[in-house]
């Protein structure tokens, strides 16, 4: 009888040691699952966001994959900052703009 009694403690703590092991997996699963959504979430975002643009400069790729999203946001950013060169000519060619209206309105008065 104390054999018995011996081997089913001993399967009660084999027992709770695969339930622990299956507790710390089913939660680092939950974990990658949560993780894989909001990745899934981000990735639909930014190619929704890229579409129209890639749409109207010709870049459609046939599949979004990682390095299809990465080319169209590289020529999104040289887009940006050309728009910001451009910026930078509009204000100069305004100041210039000013400096002759000034410059009229300071002429000699008739």
């Amino acid at each position: 009888m104390l054999a018995f009694q011996n081997a089913l403690n001993e399967r009660e703590q084999q027992l709770e040691q695969q339930q622990s092991k299956y507790s710390k997996l089913k939660h680092a699963f939950q974990e990658l699952q949560d993780t894989s959504n909001t990745q899934n979430r981000l990735i639909c975002s930014i190619v929704d966001n890229l579409v129209p643009y890639a749409q109207t400069n010709g870049l459609n790729p046939c599949c979004w994959t990682g390095e299809a999203i990465l080319d169209v946001l590289d020529f999104r950013s040289q887009d940006a900052v050309n728009v910001g060169s451009l910026q930078d000519q509009i204000r100069l060619l305004q100041r210039e703009m000013l400096a002759k209206v000034d410059t009229i309105y300071a002429g000699p008065d008739d």
